[in-house]
């Protein structure tokens, strides 16, 4: 049982998918934008010609494009590659709890800790705010980027799915 503490390399992961790749895209940034490899994006909403361009995501976003693959470069026009936010695609994220095998199909809300930079599942009571499903805990399978924190630890990586209501592709019409 061990005690895992994030860092600012903490941040979100692909992990698994149905691909045998992750589907990704690359967006433009938006303007002033302050971002970290392995943040949660949106389509900005700064300006009403800005939605093509992406922006950190706020923990209640019902919008959320995908994992950022690198940080923003205070650069408008330099394209940043996001990993799709796919009902289908697992990412692997960090919690601040202990893990236990009743984490599996929990779902969490998404926090930002901005000492660190890094956004976290969070465990949240209200329904309402909660982004993401835990699919996996515990495993050892794989190299060291594919393995997640052991059951009996305090805190660590989890495998989880974005819920599709709150996935730009996951959305229904």
């Amino acid at each position: 049982m061990g005690q895992n503490t994030p860092s600012s390399a903490s941040g979100i992961r692909p992990y698994r998918s149905p691909y045998g790749h992750f589907p990704s895209r690359s967006y433009p940034e938006a303007t002033a934008s302050t971002f970290h490899t392995g943040n949660f994006v949106e389509p900005s909403t700064v300006g009403s010609t800005a939605s093509h361009r992406v922006a950190l995501m706020s923990s209640l976003s019902a919008n959320i494009l995908g994992v950022a693959g690198e940080a923003a470069t205070s650069t408008r026009d330099e394209p940043i590659v996001v990993y799709e936010a796919r009902p289908e695609i697992e990412f692997k994220g960090w919690v601040k709890e202990v893990i236990a095998s009743s984490l599996v199909w929990a779902d969490r809300s998404i926090a930002y800790d901005s000492t660190l930079g890094i956004h976290y599942l969070a465990s949240d009571t209200d329904a309402g705010d909660q982004r993401v499903v835990i699919t996996e805990v515990g495993s050892t399978a794989g190299g060291p980027e594919q393995q997640l924190a052991g059951i009996g630890d305090t805190n660590g990586y989890v495998a989880f799915r974005v819920i599709p209501d709150f996935s730009m592709y996951g959305k229904s019409t």
